[in-house]
């Protein structure tokens, strides 16, 4: 269906931010969510919908970092060892462990850490992997108001990076085939069930929506309101094979010999409502993703018999 012009600029897409932390410091990574939550959408943990009973802890990271577009983790002294006959303070494995992953995965830009201040009688061990990265202390207190200034003076430069960043943007290669109907105005492409399978952490809680616009060079894309988008399909109903969508461009589309229509696979939040959009911009303020394009000429023949569509694969 063709678009209507949007009567207000929808509000930006938030960021999401995973928060990591011990059990016994999850007072600490609360107050972190309070915090962020002005700036971005922060989940601790523990509340997290990817840590399921049914999912081991690594399948629950895995799924969480392709949710999430930061990660900021409350490194706690919760371990006491003796080495050599020097007593020390470390970090619980697993919460490395989560740090690395996430670092790993989403890069130093994206991924923050505060490390706990230990007291005077002990010194604190830290991997000698961190030794190159920048981690803000923070000192643990009983009294709230203190607490909470520690963490806000220790979450400054992270937020301003999550306010300059903003949300990540994510490139998958999923359309498999395409071709446009010209006669009936329909541009069809096929969805690759094997590639579903190989991202589907990235897209089993969305839903896929197919945009399409006809190429105009002096007009940029995203910001073209003569677009028209087809009916979502949530990703879960599909059973992971390869499955079309379509979309019919609207009468006030117009389209000669020549001119290239293109298609923009959306990739939409299941609990968004999206339908003010008018622009690829207003789709991504929404939250929703451009995961992959296509394009398809309209030959020198347009007058085919219907459903005599011209298709085109991917090499």
């Amino acid at each position: 269906m063709a678009r209507k012009k949007a009567l207000a600029t929808p509000p930006a897409a938030r960021s999401r931010v995973f928060i990591g932390s011990s059990s016994e410091y999850l007072h600490v990574a609360e107050v972190a969510q309070h915090l962020i939550d002005a700036t971005a959408t922060a989940e601790v943990w523990n509340v997290s919908p990817e840590f399921k009973q049914t999912q081991s802890t690594l399948d629950g990271l895995l799924s969480a970092i392709e949710r999430y577009d930061y990660a900021f983790f409350i490194l706690s002294l919760d371990d006491r060892l003796t080495i050599r006959a020097r007593k020390t303070v470390s970090v619980r494995d697993n919460v490395l462990f989560e740090f690395g992953l996430f670092l790993g995965q989403l890069g130093a830009d994206r991924v923050a850490a505060i490390m706990q201040t230990p007291t005077a009688d002990v010194e604190a061990r830290i991997p000698a992997d961190l030794e190159g990265i920048t981690i803000t202390r923070f000192r643990d207190s009983k009294n709230p108001d203190d607490l909470r200034s520690s963490i806000a003076s220790a979450l400054k430069p992270f937020l301003d990076v999550v306010r300059r960043l903003g949300r990540r943007k994510r490139k998958i290669n999923l359309i498999k085939s395409w071709g446009f109907d010209a006669p009936t105005r329909t541009y069809e492409v096929t969805i690759s069930g094997i590639a579903l399978r190989e991202n589907w952490t990235k897209c089993e809680r969305c839903h896929l929506a197919l945009v399409a616009k006809v190429k105009d060079g002096n007009r940029p894309f995203e910001d073209d309101d003569r677009i028209s988008i087809g009916r979502p399909r949530r990703c879960s109903d599909t059973d992971r094979e390869d499955f079309e969508l379509a979309v019919e461009l609207g009468p006030a589309i117009q389209f000669k010999k020549g001119d290239v229509i293109e298609a923009h696979l959306l990739l939409t939040p299941a609990d968004v409502d999206f339908t003010p959009a008018a622009t690829i911009t207003d789709f991504v303020r929404y939250g929703c993703d451009i995961v992959d394009n296509c394009g398809h000429t309209v030959k020198t023949t347009p007058r085919k018999p219907k459903g005599d569509v011209d298709r085109e694969a991917k090499k």
